[in-house]
């Protein structure tokens, strides 16, 4: 059950995201404030999600609260040594530390700044390589992908709750034994792999998506690929149950893939339209 409400989870989720991406932004990342999932429409009235709002090009990226509805309930503005000018329409992210009731924002060559509620600005920790996605750890650390990334550097880091490195993976060594596609996104800066999610697991795995190469990883603690699967086109933010990849949403077109068990396969659906009867889906990408 945990499962299958992970993926309506992911799936309404990466709706409501290209729902407000039309309003606001075509790059917007949110993280939900509220841990009522879709169970019913009083859960539904009470869910509040954060997002990264980037709709007015070269200003200072703001992160909005809205309701279900999109009605806005605040409104936090970045300062301005906290974001890079050349990178605010790039790879930021957004997390929400349910113990502390706060919020992360991660910004490319920059690094961390963690908000209360009201915009006060908490804390900061600069690390310029990082991009996309903060997961936080229990014991309050932080797990961060890297998207703009050359050969040499590291495509996920694990930083402790001071901001130091304790764990880190490079893709070099193994792209030089596996080969893989190359997908590039028009217009976007160029990189090496476009890590674009990494999640560290119940068992202390990592799964990483590798978007320009197509491809996802499973890697243990001592930095072996115990797992891989080339996938259709560009994954992009993956979701993790345990110690389980349960799903994925993808760009270019815009699509949620969920693992379907019957038959050991992911299923895809590509969302073409924002209203309700218009995606398309289809079966075929083996686990």
């Amino acid at each position: 059950m945990r499962a299958k409400a992970l993926q309506e989870r992911l799936l309404l989720g990466l709706i409501f995201l290209i729902t407000l991406s039309h309003a606001h932004s075509q790059n917007i990342k949110t993280t939900i404030l509220d841990e009522a999932l879709f169970r019913s429409d009083e859960a539904i009235q009470r869910k509040r999600i954060a997002f990264i709002d980037l709709s007015v090009k070269h200003s200072a990226p703001q992160i909005l609260v809205v309701n279900i509805k999109g009605e806005i309930l605040s409104r936090i503005s970045i300062p301005e040594l906290r974001f890079s000018p050349n990178w605010t329409q790039w790879g930021s992210g957004i997390a929400f530390d349910k113990k502390k009731q706060t919020i992360w924002y991660l910004a490319p060559k920059v690094g961390l700044t963690e908000f209360d509620l009201t915009g006060n600005v908490l804390r900061t920790l600069d690390f310029d390589k990082a991009s996309h996605q903060i997961q936080r750890t229990d014991d309050g650390g932080f797990v961060m992908p890297y998207s703009w990334d050359e050969q040499t550097d590291s495509q996920v880091v694990e930083l402790d709750t001071n901001g130091s490195v304790i764990w880190s993976w490079r893709a070099s060594e193994y792209l030089k034994t596996n080969r893989t596609s190359i997908s590039i996104a028009p217009g976007q800066p160029k990189s090496f792999t476009a890590t674009t999610s990494a999640i560290k697991t119940s068992q202390g795995n990592f799964f990483l998506s590798l978007a320009q190469r197509d491809l996802i990883l499973k890697i243990n603690a001592d930095g072996e690929v115990i797992w891989s699967q080339t996938v259709s086109t560009r994954p992009h933010t993956l979701v993790v149950d345990g110690d389980e990849l349960i799903g994925y949403s993808a760009r270019n077109p815009n699509r949620v893939v969920l693992k379907n068990k019957e038959c050991e396969c992911f299923r895809e659906t590509v969302i073409e339209e924002v209203l309700p009867g218009q995606a398309k889906t289809r079966d075929g990408l083996k686990n």
